[in-house]
Formats: C-alpha cells, structure tokens, sequence
C-alpha cells in the first residue's frame, strides 16, 4: 500500500536523499507549509512529491521522483491519486505539472489524465535547456 507522509523540519537528510537539488533553507519552508510529502510503501520511504500553488491558486506538482525499483509498478500513480484527492478535499479544482519534453514523464502524466497545457523554452544564459511541457487536469 502507497501512503504520502508530510515531511518535517528534521527530516531534510532523508530528503535530500531523494531530492538534492532543493537547498535546505527552501525545504524547511516548503515542509512547513505541508508541500514536501514522501512516498511510503509497506512502510518504507520509496520516494518524494513535493508540490506549491501555481499562479498562487492551482496546486503544481514541481517534483515527483522514486527510486528506480519503484518505478512502473503503480506506485506514482497511487502517489499522485492521493496527493489529487487530498488537493480536491482541499477545496481545488484543478492540478498541474510540468516535466522536460524529453523525459517519459509526459505519457505517465497523460495516462492520469493530464493534458498539455503550453511549454517555456528555456534559452536564456546561462539556462539553456529543452522544452519543458505544462500538462493540467480538472480535479
């Protein structure tokens, strides 16, 4: 069984286990407001979804990452299957997301019900990277 977990201030180690890119003076803040989630299975942290509000009402995923024998077995989906339902308790009616057009991401995201919703080029010095691709669903 998949659950998500709120992650606290004393948890950023097993946080950046998953998720290194996020400094730790930004997750205290996030964890604080109940945007960082870990991803338990049978009782096990297996992975991460961290999330904030995109135009400061449509809750967005920036992150969803599990380790790689977790991957294709379900567990995303239930990850983000519980994350929607406790974003439409919370009163939302909308979810979004965005992923680089090169990853898989895309069709995992499709598969859920997501849609693409437009793309940023990012080609400005020095972040030069692919197109990444926005995706919304109605909750």
């Amino acid at each position: 069984m998949v659950t998500l977990e709120r992650a606290g201030a004393q948890d950023f180690a097993l946080w950046q286990s998953f998720d290194p890119h996020l400094a730790e003076s930004e997750y205290r803040l996030k964890a604080e407001a109940g945007r960082c989630l870990f991803v338990y299975e049978a009782g096990q942290a297996v992975g991460v979804l961290r999330w904030q509000l995109f135009w400061d009402w449509i809750p967005f995923v920036t992150l969803l990452w599990l380790t790689g024998d977790r991957r294709g077995r379900g567990v995303g989906r239930q990850a983000m299957e519980q994350w929607e339902a406790q974003m439409r308790a919370g009163g939302h009616r909308l979810a979004m997301t965005s992923t680089m057009a090169e990853e898989d991401a895309q069709h995992f995201y499709h598969r859920l019900g997501y849609h693409d919703c437009g793309c940023l080029v990012k080609n400005c010095p020095p972040l030069v990277e692919n197109m990444e691709i926005f995706l919304i669903k109605a909750l």
